[in-house]
Parts: structure tokens; C-alpha cells; sequence
């Protein structure tokens, strides 16, 4: 697949994005080796008229999302009506749309965000947006967690950015434990409907989940039981740091807070009080004896 943009992004960057995007639209139907996606932001288009085949059709798209501006749920219905001419959106939210008369696969992605911007970050906004909704679409979920593997079990430590989860996770590397990631997970079920805990790029086997825990640096170690609805709670709001408005639609909070609670309901979860020491990892022994 081929990656254009109405800015500048960069050939490596668009270049290490290409293969990634053919295999997460691949649907088994098309040849995607001439597939292109054309990247649409609100910046003044930087190569006006030979983005694609089609040059026209491109520049009314990019004139429609210039109308609706930054905040598309109050944007132009006139120019949203345009853009769903044009093309008809993968899955709803995620603002990546394949064009209606296309024999070959052509794709646009509407890129809300601003100069300054980078390219690298709007390349990873896309790759990020492009594998979320792959892994819920497949049947898996993606939280803002750091996933430590001791005695053969994945063990999550949830929350937001700087709550402790690159601590957490250098802390226990320290002591020898595996680390899976130290921001985000993909989390699954298996053939029997126990959870399994791998990276987003899906290269580590899944880790048995054994338990959760929601970060809260303190002057002492403990930790407080929660009920399921509180598990629930804290990993929906894992889930909701992690993935971008542009994909809160209804269908995809209702997805999620199913399999959030079906977690919940699986495995124990606790708010983790720690100190920046490792010792919280005895509480956790002795709560979890081998």
C-alpha cells in the first residue's frame, strides 16, 4: 500500500507505516499492492493536485474537511455529506473512509490535528487508530497498563500518565521479571474465556492474566481490595485514556465496557498503594502464594 499526504511527512516515516496499513484493511478481496491511503489534514495541502488519481476528487475532499474544521461533530453537514459521497467509513469513528468508486482500494484518513504536530506523531496517531480498532474488530481490547509476567502469570498495573507504570515495570525489571509493555496491552480470550495478555504488535504468546492493579504512589505499601464494578470502572477508564476520542463512538464504549466487566468478573482486582521501592511485589506474593 501506498501512503500520500496533503503535508509533508516524510518518505521513512510514511514508508515503515505502508505494510502495517495494507495488512490491518486487508479484507481477503482486493490485491492491496497498488492500494493507496491518502492522509487529509487541516494544514494547507502541500501537493495541491498530484496526490492520487483523481487529483479533484482529493481536493474537494480536503476542501470538505477544511469547512468542518476541528471539531467535527459541530462541523458543516453539507461538507460531511461530501465526504460520505466520496466514501464510506470502515468502521464508525475511526475516520478512515475507502472510496465508493474505486476498482482498486483507495483509502483517506482525516487527520484532526494542527501543526505543531509532527509528522512522526501524525503517522503514529494514524498507526495507533488503524490498530486499536484492528484488535477490537478481531475481538480483543486495548488498555493504558504496564503488564509485568512473575511465576508464568501477567499481572497489570492501570492508570494514567505518570500515575507509575514505567516505574512499576523498571522496578520489577530490577528483580528479573519479564515485562510485556510499560504503557499498553492488548488483552484476549482464550478457547475457554480465561484472559491472555500480549504487547499490541501481537509478538509476545499471551501471558495468563492473574490480576490488576490501579496505581497509587504513596508513603507505605498496601493494597485494598475492589469490587467488579470498581474493576470495571478503572479498566473502561484504562481503555478510554488509551484509544482517542476519534474512536469513543456508542458501539465501541459499549464494546468496551462488556469486555471490561467480563474481565472484572474473572479476575480480582485491587488499588495498589506503593512507595517507589519493590518491595510492593511481597504484598502481592503473599496474596497470590505459588
Amino acid at each position: 500500500m501506498k501512503l500520500h499526504s496533503f503535508s509533508p511527512l516524510g518518505n521513512q516515516v510514511v514508508e515503515k507505516c505502508s505494510n502495517l496499513a495494507a495488512s490491518l484493511l486487508h479484507n481477503g478481496h482486493h490485491n492491496y499492492a497498488d492500494s493507496q491511503l491518502a492522509i487529509i489534514t487541516l494544514d494547507p495541502p502541500f501537493e495541491k493536485n498530484r496526490l492520487i488519481s483523481g487529483a479533484l476528487i482529493w481536493e474537494e475532499i480536503h476542501q470538505a474537511w477544511l469547512q468542518i474544521g476541528e471539531s467535527p461533530s459541530q462541523g458543516d453537514l453539507a461538507a460531511w455529506r461530501l465526504i460520505h459521497r466520496y466514501g464510506e467509513e470502515i468502521a464508525p469513528g475511526l475516520r478512515i473512509f475507502r472510496l465508493r468508486e474505486s476498482k482498486t482500494p483507495h483509502y483517506f484518513y482525516l487527520v484532526s490535528q494542527k501543526e505543531p504536530f509532527t509528522a512522526g506523531a501524525r503517522l503514529n496517531d494514524l498507526l495507533f487508530s488503524l490498530s486499536t480498532w484492528h484488535h477490537v474488530d478481531q475481538g480483543r481490547c486495548v488498555f493504558h497498563a504496564a503488564g509485568v509476567v512473575h511465576k508464568d502469570f501477567a499481572h497489570l498495573f492501570v492508570g494514567a500518565s505518570g500515575a507509575g507504570k514505567s516505574t512499576v515495570a523498571a522496578m520489577s525489571k530490577i528483580l528479573g521479571y519479564r515485562i510485556i509493555h510499560d504503557d499498553h496491552l492488548v488483552l484476549y480470550p482464550d478457547q475457554v474465556g480465561n484472559y491472555l495478555v500480549t504487547d499490541m504488535s501481537l509478538s509476545i504468546p499471551g501471558v495468563p492474566l492473574k490480576s490488576i492493579f490501579f496505581l497509587n504512589q504513596d508513603t507505605t505499601d498496601r493494597l485494598v481490595p475492589l469490587s467488579a464494578l470498581a474493576t470495571t470502572k478503572g479498566l473502561l477508564d484504562g481503555f478510554l485514556d488509551i484509544v482517542g476520542e476519534h474512536l469513543l463512538t456508542d458501539q465501541m464504549l459499549r464494546y468496551a465496557f462488556a469486555f471490561s466487566a467480563d474481565i472484572a468478573r474473572r479476575t480480582p482486582g485491587y488499588e495498589l498503594h506503593f512507595r517507589k521501592a519493590p518491595e510492593f511485589w511481597k504484598l502481592i506474593d503473599e496474596q497470590f502464594p505459588a
